[in-house]
């Protein structure tokens, strides 16, 4: 029991911390690329941020938002993980309640 406790730890940890990353990327880019390219500073890579803003970034910048996006379905399956971990937790600790109940009404 503690052992799958801790890997649901360790799932939601992963899930919420690649959010955390994601959110503050798209929130950064947001508010610190510009809207026209600017060569001089090497920030010529056209981005779609958040509700369709168009920003200019970095080649560094851009493939750094394109891996984020591209391995958002890893986080997706270990949150699906963590749920049925989780639900197989609640299902595991209803059962010996019942157990433990029945116990003790005999």
């Amino acid at each position: 029991m503690k052992d799958r406790k801790a890997i649901l730890a360790l799932l939601l940890g992963v899930v919420g911390l690649y959010v955390a990353v994601l959110f503050c990327t798209e929130l950064g880019y947001y508010a610190c690329l510009p809207h026209r390219p600017t060569p001089i500073h090497g920030r010529v890579c056209r981005m779609i941020i958040g509700n369709h803003t168009i920003r200019y970034g970095s080649s560094g910048e851009f493939r750094f938002r394109e891996v984020m996006l591209d391995w958002v379905a890893v986080p997706s399956v270990l949150l699906a993980a963590a749920i049925v971990i989780g639900y197989r937790m609640a299902a595991a600790n209803t059962i010996e309640a019942h157990r433990l109940a029945k116990w003790e009404d005999s």
